[in-house]
């Protein structure tokens, strides 16, 4: 009720709400507090769109090597590794980082990762390596919906150079072709036929004003 009565006050048409939770505040320790009262802080924003000429050109994305910790499933507030990778990627004039771990590609700073290999979505399996996002799950279902094969795999970096088409997968971006990686077009440098008919669906499906 306090969420809805948050975006409500706030006033936005559309609005990106997140909502962080803590154990507490504690004098500075490594050892949990016994005890502390949590915290609850709700964030709402306006929600802005994407520039919309990256639905046409597509997005470069910089690889980068995996260097966060090993629970990246967990959704907390420790996001430096995200934050540097992505600073990193701006930096150099991508518009995304996506991580390599022993070789396989995991997910983007802020984003899912899928490739399509003749015809097949495939994206790195739902473990301790990502962020599993909602967006992730409704493009899957998506797919099998209109009868794309969409799988969980392990995803190689050579995968991702021989891919026919990649796209993220992400709150903010919704679904976003992947036409670049590290300055090397993927396929015919353009968005591909399956990433264009899944974000017309999701759009249809999910972007429908609301009322």
């Amino acid at each position: 009720q306090w969420i809805d009565e948050g975006i409500r006050r706030a006033g936005y048409g559309e609005s990106k709400v997140y909502l962080q939770l803590t154990r507490g505040a504690a004098p500075r320790d490594h050892v949990f507090p016994s005890q502390v009262r949590p915290t609850a802080v709700l964030t709402v924003r306006q929600m802005t769109e994407i520039n919309p000429a990256l639905r046409t050109t597509g997005v470069e994305v910089m690889a980068l090597e995996d260097l966060r910790w090993a629970r990246c499933d967990i959704k907390s507030l420790n996001l430096l590794g995200n934050v540097m990778a992505r600073q990193r990627a701006k930096t150099a004039g991508a518009f995304e980082a996506i991580f390599v771990r022993h070789g396989e590609v995991t997910e983007g700073a802020v984003s899912n990762v899928m490739i399509v290999r003749d015809g097949v979505v495939i994206t790195p399996p739902e473990d301790h390596r990502i962020l599993a996002g909602v967006t992730r799950r409704l493009v899957l279902d998506l797919a099998r919906k209109h009868e794309i094969e969409a799988r969980e795999g392990v995803v190689t970096v050579e995968d991702f150079h021989r891919a026919d088409e990649i796209f993220l997968t992400g709150t903010t971006v919704e679904v976003l072709a992947v036409v670049r990686i590290d300055g090397k077009p993927v396929k015919t440098g353009r968005p591909g036929p399956v990433t264009s008919r899944l974000f017309n669906w999701f759009a249809g499906e999910y972007l429908r004003p609301a009322g």
